[in-house]
């Protein structure tokens, strides 16, 4: 699309759908800038304005708004922690690489991330240390 063209309210809607499609393909919104040859930024608001008509046409409740919004979120933590476990079982890293102890920290941070989320921290017995002893075994498990 040819910078500062103005779009008809229509096309507007049309390509805010598109945007929207493709952010539940999981795309960025750098990729789907690039998919509809757009900016970032313009992407995103495409996004967010589709999200709004669909909630307004579906009559979505705030509650409903914010489940849909919380489980995005764990949905981008869960593909953070299998990324870096990936990343992690890559046998050319090297076991006291800082890369291991940052993938490490990540995948701690987005766990303890989705269980605020779900508020899984405030259960009793809950045990975060023993997470991060179970991790670093399995961790271990791998590297052997």
């Amino acid at each position: 699309m040819a910078k500062n063209k103005r779009l008809s309210a229509e096309a507007r809607r049309e390509l805010a759908e598109e945007a929207y499609r493709f952010m539940l393909a999981r795309l960025t919104y750098t990729e789907i800038g690039k998919q509809l040859s757009i900016s970032r930024q313009l992407a995103a608001s495409l996004v967010k304005e589709a999200q709004t008509r669909i909630r307004e046409e579906r009559g979505d409740s705030e509650t409903e708004r914010l489940l849909f919004e919380r489980e995005r979120a764990v949905d981008t933590l869960d593909e953070t922690i299998r990324f870096a476990w990936q990343k992690l079982r890559d046998k050319k890293l090297n076991v006291n690489s800082t890369n291991v102890t940052g993938l490490l920290n990540a995948i701690i941070a987005a766990q303890t991330q989705i269980a605020k989320i779900y508020r899984l921290d405030s259960l009793p017995g809950a045990d975060s240390d023993k997470s991060v002893l179970d991790l670093t075994e399995a961790i271990r498990k791998i590297y052997q």
